[in-house]
């Protein structure tokens, strides 16, 4: 005979048959026949009465069962919703060959369900300082389940199971097969892998884990990060990092903070070279510094678009990258496929991003002010000039070089990568 331990909460429902018998103190006997078929609402039976009422198969009754009353005994083939108030005493008797779900609802209750052979019941306990016994004989099919917690009894309540059957008493839950399960923190809980563990740890995929702050988390896919569950980069099976490093466009990344404004930048090295892995976000360029559209949102992802003399503010240790600089970059990754391999992956781009450079279609701004090219174009400011023009390098959609490089008025206004 198999018992399940398992919780959840439930609406006060009962699918079973039944005959119902209510006995309370005081003067007067009184009985109700309710035929078969039929759909009824029985009403409440009053302390100081003695009152039984007969459920017939196929009917559909809803009872309230007031306090001081004692016996219910549940017939095949009937339905019943019982609501059972606090300071009752109640005997449920479930008959063979019945399929019940019983719910016990109220605290201060006592109940007794009595469950014979052959029969098929669910039956859930969801209040505090409820005493419930359950008397289960062999041959039987039941489902236990309380709503505290993650498993075992709610809050002061005392459950008790007898069977021949049962063996072992697991948090005041007697209940059988308790070689697979073990009290933790008075909740019943499943051992992980045969073995027992303390409050501080819990059990993913039968392996036993630390908690994080207190919580327990998905192992393929989260991690603890200084007490804090952090979703791993690259998602499932993905990798974990340390404080010192960031998720970055689905890459594991140290990163850089510009003191000028708290800004943290992902960097990479490449080759001989550290690059920063995105386009610099600083306004210090003033009025010669813009946001594509004047969006702060266009901002915070793609950076800012500067003009060529407002582009020279890289932070203190980085540069703006020469002609040479990109040039060293793109033969290293090799120049035939360089675009691809640097750009992002979709959606943000077309790119496979293979050395975490993280390229982004940022857009531009001409000298007539007119923005174009956000999503599908970028162009980047090198620190080449000539007497009125500069040089910069540029990366397009279904392209799968980086432009050459091209000369450009030095107020058109173009993203700035830095080196270092």
């Amino acid at each position: 005979m198999n018992r399940i331990i398992s919780i959840h909460v439930a609406a006060i429902i009962m699918a079973a048959s039944l005959t119902f018998f209510s006995c309370s103190s005081g003067g007067g006997s009184k009985e109700e026949d309710t035929p078969s078929s039929s759909s009824a609402t029985v009403g409440n039976i009053l302390s100081s009465s003695s009152v039984a009422v007969k459920v017939r198969s196929s009917s559909s009754v809803e009872q309230t069962i007031p306090s001081s009353s004692s016996e219910q005994t549940i017939p095949s083939s009937s339905s019943e919703q019982i609501t059972i108030p606090s300071s009752s005493s109640v005997q449920i008797t479930i008959p063979s060959s019945s399929s019940a779900q019983i719910i016990i609802t109220p605290s201060s209750s006592s109940v007794q369900i009595i469950i014979p052979s052959s029969s098929s019941a669910q039956i859930i306990i969801t209040p505090s300082s409820s005493s419930v016994q359950i008397i289960i004989p062999s041959s039987s099919s039941v489902q236990i389940a309380s709503s505290s917690s993650v498993a075992g009894t709610p809050s002061s309540s005392s459950l008790k199971l007898s069977s021949s059957s049962l063996a072992g008493n697991i948090c005041g839950v007697s209940i059988i097969s308790n070689d697979n399960y073990f009290c933790l923190d008075n909740v019943v809980t499943a051992k992980c892998n045969g073995e027992t563990f303390p409050s501080g740890k819990f059990c993913d995929e039968g392996q036993l884990y630390n908690r994080c702050g207190g919580d327990a988390y998905y192992t393929d896919r989260q991690f603890c990060l200084n007490g804090v569950v952090t979703s791993k980069c690259g998602g499932s099976g993905g990798e974990t990092y340390t404080t010192a490093q960031m998720c970055h466009y689905g890459k594991v990344k140290d990163y850089f903070t510009d003191t000028r404004n708290n800004e943290k930048y992902p960097i990479v090295t490449i080759g001989t070279q550290t690059w920063m892995a995105k386009n610099l976000y600083n306004a210090n360029g003033g009025i010669n510094t813009i946001c594509y559209d004047r969006s702060s949102a266009n901002c915070a992802k793609y950076g800012y678009l500067y003009t060529w003399e407002a582009a020279n503010t890289c932070p203190s240790g980085w540069r703006l990258p020469s002609n040479a600089d990109w040039q060293t970059l793109i033969d290293y990754v090799g120049a035939s496929s360089a675009g691809t391999k640097l750009k992002v992956a979709s959606p943000d781009w077309d790119g496979t991003d293979d050395y975490g450079f993280a390229a982004l279609p940022s857009g531009y701004r001409t000298t007539a002010g007119d923005f174009g090219g956000l999503g599908n174009d970028s162009y980047w400011w090198t620190a080449d000039k000539d007497l009125i023009e500069a040089w910069s390098r540029y990366m397009g959609t279904y392209r799968s070089q980086v432009g050459a490089p091209g000369i450009a008025n030095m107020s058109n206004q173009y993203s700035v990568r830095c080196v270092k």
